[in-house]
C-alpha cells in the first residue's frame, strides 16, 4: 500500500516533477518526515486499522472467560504456543 502511495503520487505530479520533489523534501525535512512519505505511511495506517477492525470488530457482548486450554483464538492478542507433547489434528 505505500508503494503504491507512491505510484500514485508519480502519477498525479508526473515523474520529474515528482522525483525532484521527493528528493529535495527528503533533503531539506528528512526521509520520513516529508509529505511524501507522510502521505504514503497514513494511507497504509489506515488500511491497517481497517482490516484490524474488521478482522476483529467490538462485540457488543462482555468478553467470555478465558478457556482452560488456552488453545488457538480469534483476534489474539498474544501469539498461541503450543505445548511440548501438543500434536494437531489435520
Amino acid at each position: 500500500m505505500h508503494e503504491l502511495t507512491h505510484a500514485r503520487q508519480w502519477d498525479r505530479l508526473g515523474l520529474d516533477t515528482f522525483l525532484s520533489n521527493y528528493l529535495l523534501e527528503t533533503l531539506l525535512v528528512g526521509y520520513g518526515s516529508d509529505n511524501f512519505e507522510r502521505e504514503a505511511n497514513a494511507l497504509r495506517t489506515d488500511v491497517q486499522n481497517a482490516v484490524a477492525a474488521a478482522a476483529c470488530p467490538p462485540s457488543p457482548l462482555p468478553p467470555p472467560p478465558p478457556p482452560d486450554d488456552d488453545g488457538p483464538h480469534i483476534c489474539r492478542t498474544k501469539p498461541y504456543l503450543p505445548q511440548r507433547n501438543e500434536s494437531f489434528d489435520v
